[in-house]
């Protein structure tokens, strides 16, 4: 007997962990949905792009729409549960009454959920039509505004070479990480990229040669810039500048800086 109630109520704990999930998920969609919202808003403001304005907020529209059926799956597990484990006392079965109904279309909350997400779909879908799939549009929408914020809508290829004697390399850079490459080139040779035009810069003189990075434009006070900072992240290659040396010339130069040496 007591092994039985054990067994109940390790069933009846089992069940409340649906009762979490559908929570932990609503809450998660509609999260992403606020998000999608407001981005969708800001990038408006900032591209006037139909595309990504219809692709952001569809998510929206379709991300509350998962949450508002998780809700509705919510509340329909929640009355079986109730059913289960909190009724009492039923002694006799009234027999089952057959009610026949005309169909009919009925709005209740699943419809309305379902309506969400096929709307948003659509949304999703009218943006994959006006380009959205492909990376070349993303970069022309976001490129326009990153150059009139001062930045390279595309980052451009850095690369110098330098034939002329070089007996000390110096780096004072903030923002960059250098790779120096040893190499079977007979001369040094630099290779990066800027996200904004001028940001590297390098100086020979009296074969000396030195390399510094500038400040990257400002973006404050501007409201939709900084939402959008993520446009002007640098990834881990454009974070990068290789300094090539010759192999030859290994123990002759002296680099001054820090910088990690490539594995050969």
């Amino acid at each position: 007997m007591e092994k039985n109630f054990d067994k109940e109520k390790a069933m009846k704990g089992l069940s409340i962990i649906p009762f979490v999930l559908f929570i932990l998920f609503a809450v998660v969609f509609f999260a992403s949905g606020i998000m999608g919202f407001i981005y969708s808003i800001v990038t408006y403001i900032a591209f006037e792009s139909p595309m990504v304005f219809l692709i952001l907020f569809g998510c929206f529209v379709l991300f509350v729409g998962i949450g508002l059926l998780l809700i509705d799956c919510f509340i329909r597990y929640k009355k079986k549960y109730d059913s289960k484990y909190k009724s009492e006392g039923i002694e006799e079965e009234k027999p089952a009454t057959t009610i026949v109904e005309k169909k009919k279309f009925k709005l209740d909350f699943q419809t309305v959920c379902y309506g969400f997400m096929i709307l948003g779909a659509i949304f999703v879908l009218i943006s994959a039509g006006l380009g959205s799939t492909s990376p070349d549009n993303w970069r022309t929408e976001t490129g326009e505004y990153l150059n009139s914020k001062g930045y390279n809508g595309v980052a451009k290829i850095y690369d110098l070479s330098y034939h002329q004697p070089v007996d000390k390399v110096i780096l004072d850079l903030d923002t960059k990480n250098v790779i120096v490459i040893y190499t079977n080139d007979d001369h040094v040779m630099i290779r990066g990229y800027e996200t904004f035009p001028g940001q590297i810069t390098s100086i020979y003189a009296n074969s000396t040669l030195k390399i510094t990075d500038n400040s990257a434009p400002s973006l404050e006070g501007d409201n939709v810039a900084e939402m959008l900072f993520f446009l002007f992240e640098e990834n881990e290659a454009e974070a990068q500048i290789r300094l090539h040396i010759p192999l030859s010339q290994k123990d002759n130069i002296e680099i001054v800086g820090e910088y990690t040496v490539a594995q050969e």
